[in-house]
């Protein structure tokens, strides 16, 4: 199991840090992925299209926010044994399990949208629920790998350099996606602005999610795998990077927003914001339905 190399110096300021951003993972991440849940819940109580790449993607979020309470509660437990250490490596193990699933549905997001967009008959005549499980089927058998091979690296820096090898490789995939959609959308005249507008806005949300949060750990891996410095300000940084990354599932409930028509549509999910606006169930059922069941071919149902 691999493990960080011993340091010269004293870390109490950047653990109370990393600490903080647990406890605000816990306090935000939980509620938020839990009522990103609820809201895909009821899309598919309503017959509608699964949209199993966000639901997976909020599991993986799941799994890595539970593993923090782990660690959260064993800092206020002041015991050391040999099995609470052997077990906080397998609980970091299951974290960057998550991590990596992570990855591999925004990937899965984002060629989904390009291809709605870019090949929208291709992906209207072959869209099928089969690949799509299959799909997610291979994502968490990959991550399950890996997670077995991570568990076995004993050195620290082999370690950081698979981590953030795997880490870069959906960097060329989701630009490419990016781009390509944005292009194809705009010598499209079949789609509506506001379509354009929320296309355009889950492909940035997941770029810009890859791009703030996993690229910094990514190339501050590859530095300290090539340069192998370990001094206290390279440390910060890495502290800096690796709580970055910690963040993701924070921001990934966004994407249901980008799922609906609107803010009322999104607000619309819930019953205690319809009882307090006063807005009609039967209506907002029916306006939901005609916005996720009209014009399946450019409709974004992940």
């Amino acid at each position: 199991m691999n493990g960080s190399s011993s340091l010269n110096f004293t870390t109490d300021y950047v653990d109370i840090f990393e600490e903080t951003v647990a406890w605000i993972i816990l306090s935000i991440g939980l509620p938020a992925i839990s009522l990103a849940c609820y809201a895909l819940y009821r899309l598919i109580k309503a017959d509608h299209v699964a949209p199993l790449y966000v639901i997976n993607l909020l599991l993986s979020d799941l799994v890595q926010i539970i593993c923090r309470i782990y660690f959260v509660s064993q800092k206020h437990f002041g015991v050391h044994s040999p099995e609470l250490i052997k077990a906080r490596l397998i609980f970091l193990v299951i974290v960057r399990f998550g991590l990596v699933a992570s990855l591999g549905f925004m990937v899965c997001i984002s060629l989904e949208r390009y291809l709605v967009v870019a090949h929208p008959l291709w992906y209207r005549y072959r869209r099928n629920l089969k690949y799509t499980v299959l799909t997610c089927i291979f994502i968490w058998l990959f991550s399950v790998i890996y997670a077995v091979i991570d568990y076995n690296i004993e050195v620290y820096r082999t370690f950081l350099s698979v981590l953030a090898t795997l880490f870069l490789l959906p960097f060329p995939f989701l630009l490419f996606f990016y781009v390509s959609s944005r292009r194809a959308l705009k010598s499209t005249i079949s789609i509506s602005v506001a379509e354009k507008n929320r296309i355009l806005g889950a492909l940035a949300l997941v770029f810009g999610i890859y791009v703030v949060l996993y690229l910094p750990f990514t190339f501050m891996a590859f530095f300290l795998v090539i340069s192998n410095i370990r001094t206290y300000t390279v440390y910060c940084f890495m502290a800096v990077a690796r709580s970055m990354v910690r963040l993701s599932p924070l921001v990934d409930p966004f994407l249901y927003i980008f799922m609906r028509k609107g803010a009322r549509d999104t607000l619309e999910a819930f019953p205690c914001f319809r009882r307090v606006f006063g807005w009609s169930t039967t209506r907002s059922d029916a306006e939901t339905r005609s916005t996720l069941s009209t014009g399946t071919d450019i409709q974004m149902r992940i």
